[in-house]
């Protein structure tokens, strides 16, 4: 949590140190210190940049985010931002608010925030009146001193002017009374261009009577219909008579009436004691009357300082948040309730429901803080659920670390614990992660059982996991199909529950599925479902892992335009978002360049991508980049010896895109014989694959081969690797002395390629043009 300081000077804090920020980055954390319920980014952008203000608040965001402890306060949830935050303002004392109200601030805001300052510089100017009017009753010694601070602030507040005269006529000094009243008329006379009231100017005809003046800054018994705007003061909201009947123990009939009357003008403020009387009683009635409302009686248990009644309540509503998919109502709750709990159950529910939050938005820190806490906790009060809920969420935790091993040691031990509770929902809960631990391991096997088991969970979200991680497992067996109905199975739940992140995987899990079975419409189809569901929740993360799979699809299909388009949206994304995702989006441009005749532009960004990969640890992408740079060079027993650490280190994907360059350009027979036996999958693409590697076989060891045969197998396709099997076919014609067909099937491999070509910059559709023709064939 921050620490803001707005009265006086801007200060925004974290652990006692000053974070240093600036400009409208510093703004912008104020505005939403101040705005417990978050602030939408239009919003944002609105009060700070107005024109392109989109583009600024990313840079803004992404500067917030490079410093050191900001996951553990900033907050996002699909379009709204939030702060876990402090500030002054929240119950100011009466030396703050004569501090000016956040006064340096930086140039060129838009004038939409300085409309806001103006008025919340008011609010606290008025609060400032109302506090010294409180004072000149509390503190009657200092009275004098407080009503002439009011009179500096507000010169033309009658009241206070008469209490001050009433005030110094009393202590004997008349004359100095008559100099209060005479300014003030002075000043109504300049500004308002009237005079006194008339009770002011009786009150003076008796002060030059000589006459000492009763005092009015005593009040006696509050009227019922004062008590009812105090009480509604601390609760807002349209509630019945029968609601404030119960909390001031008056008829609905008398409140009713009492309603009548309009709120007092300078009322006194309301004394601590009272407060926390009339907010027990307001939690009291609301616990009677409306249960439902669990935050609202949560909060006024606290202001009544009943921790120990509040505490339950807190618990609840966050538990009613986190089933709504309201995160960060449900965070809020869930440290309120961690900060008012004893070592015991409370705190146990607390930490697990903070868990589940930073498991849901994958924050690590969050995450692994939390462990650490219910393991202390565990240990502590050594109870078998706290111990089951320390490891269970361990486990996740080294999940989201890429440590597998270790995520199965301590999902092992939850699932101990749970048979050891007889509890058989932990038992399905924790079956999940150590299914899914098990498949990221390779483990494929024991992950389908684990998973099996916790798909008949009763719980909706376990379930529709278990069925996303059982399509995920069928999927690296090769059963597609099973894998694609298990998955749309999930689809379907995680619709219906409205959790956009289940939701996203599921989608990116499903299209990936449906590109290996050759289903390019539906993969389609879901990638830009998943990149629709990553900007609802503002992931860019998620949009570039959508963009990327995408162009994948787009460059398989031979869509080339649409394919670069797509990389160079998603490079904006992971610049400055991800260095590892970065480098593997930049391997991907190096293989469409290389693909347009660009080989010095592929081979300059895939070498960048290496450094990038090396530099972020990534050894997916180093491998990957490594061997892209080997297929640029044409080294090929390089990229054979790659291929094979590829297929060893598990990244089969990685290792079939190799596979198929090396079938498209490889010029050894004996490699190419061997890359034939591969078990590809029956595809029409890998059908295809298959003749056209063939076709090359034959003509690099001078072997008889039925053209026909490809031909009949190219038409109609407009795959990438067509355009590989057009030339192909284009040599087999010219070897057999059929040149008149030959001539065919390179005007066919022209209109292919400006089919394909379509939506490229113009003069890299060009060049593409230019290193697949010299001169533009004809019929």
């Amino acid at each position: 949590m921050i620490e803001v300081t707005l009265l006086g000077r801007l200060r925004i804090s974290w652990r006692d140190h000053d974070l240093g920020l600036r400009g409208k980055t510093q703004c912008m954390v104020a505005l939403l210190a101040l705005h417990p319920q978050g602030l939408s980014r239009a919003e944002l952008t609105e009060l700070l940049w107005e024109e392109k203000g989109r583009g600024n608040l990313r840079q803004a965001l992404y500067l917030l985010r490079q410093i050191e402890g900001v996951d553990t306060w900033l907050r996002e949830e699909e379009e709204r931002l939030w702060v876990l935050a402090r500030h002054d303002l929240e119950n100011p004392s009466l030396e703050q608010l004569r501090q000016p109200f956040w006064p340096d601030l930086p140039p060129r805001l838009p004038d939409s925030f300085l409309e806001w300052h103006e008025l919340q510089r008011r609010k606290l100017e008025e609060l400032r009146r109302e506090r010294l009017w409180q004072a000149t009753h509390e503190q009657p010694q200092q009275a004098a001193q407080y009503l002439r601070e009011l009179l500096d602030i507000d010169p033309l507040h009658e009241t206070a002017a008469q209490s001050l005269i009433r005030l110094e006529t009393n202590r004997g000094n008349p004359q100095v009374a008559l100099q209060v009243f005479e300014e003030l008329r002075r000043r109504l006379k300049e500004e308002l261009n009237t005079e006194p009231l008339e009770s002011t100017l009786a009150l003076v005809q008796s002060v030059r009577a000589g006459q000492t003046l009763p005092d009015s800054l005593t009040s006696g018994q509050l009227t019922l219909a004062q008590r009812l705007w105090r009480a509604k003061e601390l609760l807002k909201g349209n509630w019945s008579a029968s609601f404030w009947g119960e909390v001031l123990d008056a008829d609905p009939f008398d409140i009713a009436e009492a309603e009548g009357y309009p709120a007092p003008a300078n009322p006194p403020s309301t004394q601590p004691a009272v407060k926390k009387l009339l907010c027990g009683r307001i939690a009291a009635a609301l616990e009677r009357l409306h249960p439902d409302q669990s935050l609202l009686i949560a909060e006024q248990w606290l202001n009544a300082r009943e921790t120990d009644r509040a505490l339950p309540w807190f618990l609840r509503a966050g538990q009613a948040a986190l089933a709504a998919n309201q995160y960060p109502l449900a965070e809020r709750c869930f440290f309120f309730a961690l900060w008012l709990s004893q070592p015991g159950a409370e705190r146990l529910e607390a930490l697990t429901g903070l868990s589940l939050i930073a498991e849901t938005h994958n924050n690590l820190d969050l995450l692994e803080a939390a462990c650490q806490e219910l393991g202390r906790l565990a240990r502590l009060i050594q109870d078998d659920l706290a111990f089951y809920q320390f490891h269970h969420r361990s486990a996740n935790a080294y999940i989201r670390r890429g440590r597998p091993l270790l995520a199965i040691q301590e999902a092992e031990q939850a699932l101990q614990v749970a048979h050891r509770l007889n509890r058989t929902d932990l038992q399905q809960s924790v079956s999940l992660t150590l299914g899914a631990a098990r498949m990221a391991e390779g483990q494929l096997e024991a992950a389908e059982v684990a998973l099996g088991y916790a798909r008949h969970s009763e719980e909706p979200t376990i379930r529709l996991r278990a069925l996303g991680n059982l399509g995920a497992v069928y999927g690296m067996q090769g059963r597609l199909e099973l894998s694609l109905e298990y998955l749309e199975q999930a689809l379907t739940l995680a619709r219906a529950s409205g959790k956009l992140a289940i939701t996203a995987s599921v989608l990116q899990n499903l299209a990936v599925t449906a590109e290996k079975m050759g289903r390019y419409s539906r993969a389609i189809e879901g990638f830009r479902e998943a990149l629709e569901v990553g900007r609802r929740m503002n992931d860019p993360r998620l949009e570039a892992f959508a963009f990327r799979n995408l162009a994948l699809v787009y460059g398989l299909l031979g869509q080339l335009g649409a394919a670069w388009n797509t990389l160079s949206e998603t490079l904006e994304l992971t610049e400055r978002i991800n260095p590892s995702l970065h480098a593997q989006t930049l391997c991907l441009l190096g293989e469409l360049e290389s693909q347009l005749g660009q080989p010095q532009k592929a081979l300059e960004h895939t070498l960048h991508a290496q450094e990038l990969a090396q530099a972020a640890k990534d050894h997916r992408a180093v491998l990957s980049a490594r061997l892209n740079v080997a297929l640029i060079q044409q080294d090929w027993l390089q990229a054979e010896t790659l291929l094979a650490e590829l297929e060893a280190a598990k990244l089969h994907d990685l290792a079939l895109r190799g596979r198929i360059e090396l079938m498209l350009q490889s010029p050894d027979p004996k490699r190419l014989g061997l890359h034939l036996n591969y078990p590809f999958p029956e595809t029409p693409y890998f059908g295809l694959l298959r003749h056209i590697t063939q076709a090359r076989l034959a003509l690099l060891s001078f072997q008889p081969y039925h053209s026909a045969a490809l031909e009949a197998m190219l038409e109609g396709q407009e795959f990438s690797i067509c355009r590989t099997g057009h030339q192909v076919l284009a040599e087999l014609y010219d070897r057999e002395g059929l040149p008149a067909k030959a001539s065919t099937v390179r005007a066919g491999l022209w209109a292919l390629a400006l089919r394909q070509s379509c939506g490229l910059p113009k003069t890299l559709r060009e060049q593409f043009m230019a290193t697949l023709f010299t001169v533009t064939p004809t019929d």
